[in-house]
């Protein structure tokens, strides 16, 4: 439809930003899903020893905050706000901390306990996975600012762990 709305009706300025942001939003929605079917094994760290608990919590949490992520993005979206898409941007720092201490977490746990290299390994794929995820939105609310406020925010400088990166 938004094809057809850019042969047909030469949309200008606000309604091509629009269309080309839905264009856009529309891959990232595709490739959430992608993500979200692969490697959703459960973790099941070490029973025995409470082994993983706190990287089970590690993960739980990451998928908390990746779906609020999502639906704050999306309701940037349907609302027209720049300003929630800007607080879903600022949100991926702190999904790349917990996905940093997750691997961190579980590496240590495939070094202290080497049987539970299978379980570990699982909780690193469904990090990363949770990680590109929020990444993912983080673009849908990069594309509603685009939209809205006709700014391309994508290179702007951001701060990773307090320090400043282009």
């Amino acid at each position: 439809m938004a094809y057809e709305l850019l042969a047909k009706e030469q949309p200008m300025a606000i309604d091509l930003r629009f269309i080309l942001a839905v264009i856009k939003i529309n891959g990232d929605l595709e490739r959430i899903g992608d993500q979200s079917m692969g490697h959703c094994a459960p973790y099941q760290g070490d029973p025995e020893h409470g082994g993983g608990l706190t990287c089970r919590s590690t993960l739980a949490a990451m998928g908390e905050f990746a779906g609020r992520m999502i639906r704050s993005a999306v309701q940037a979206l349907l609302d027209g706000d720049a300003q929630l898409a800007e607080s879903v941007r600022e949100m991926d720092d702190d999904i790349d901390r917990m996905n940093r201490r997750a691997h961190a977490d579980l590496l240590k746990l495939i070094e202290e306990k080497p049987e539970f290299t299978q379980q570990a390994m699982k909780g690193i794929l469904i990090a990363k996975n949770l990680e590109r995820i929020a990444d993912h939105a983080s673009n849908i609310a990069t594309d509603v600012i685009f939209w809205v406020r006709g700014a391309d925010v994508r290179h702007q400088a951001q701060h990773v762990d307090g320090l400043r990166v282009a």
